[in-house]
């Protein structure tokens, strides 16, 4: 399975999004986003180091901890930590969940007797995170 370094760095940045909701350790959050940063920055795949046995750790901004996850992208193509973090969550970032919410109103709004539906909630606002989603809808009387 092929994992680009965009898309490690991508996993990097969503733990960092993810502690930081949290309120978790501002170091340990600036380490993801660092480590992020490095990653999209190589110029070599992550894949082929790993595949070559390279020495992550010699990379910028990446200590044990962080080459390990990196191999465990690389090998099974997910973070079991970053699962973690979203189950613990249950919570979705905005931009997430923008064409969701936009193919979800235009299914309603094509509905027979609809009137109007609009979002509601922490969508609605904007909130960075939305837990769910949550939605207003009027209907022609029958």
């Amino acid at each position: 399975m092929f994992v680009s370094n965009a898309e490690i760095a991508a996993s990097f940045d969503r733990i960092a999004d993810l502690l930081e909701i949290q309120g978790d350790n501002p170091f340990r959050i600036r380490a993801y986003r660092n480590a992020a940063r490095t990653i999209e920055g190589l110029s070599q795949s992550l894949a082929g180091m790993v595949e070559q046995g390279a020495e992550l750790e010699a990379l910028p901004g990446i200590g044990e901890d962080l080459a390990a996850e990196i191999r465990e992208i690389v090998t099974t193509g997910g973070l079991r930590k970053l699962r973690q973090l979203q189950q613990r969550l249950h919570r979705h970032l905005w931009a997430e969940v923008e064409e969701v919410a936009a193919v979800l109103l235009d299914y309603l709004r094509a509905l027979p007797g609809v009137k109007r539906v609009e979002m509601a909630g922490s969508f609605r606002r904007r909130r960075e995170t939305v837990g769910d989603l949550d939605i207003l809808a009027v209907a022609a009387e029958r």
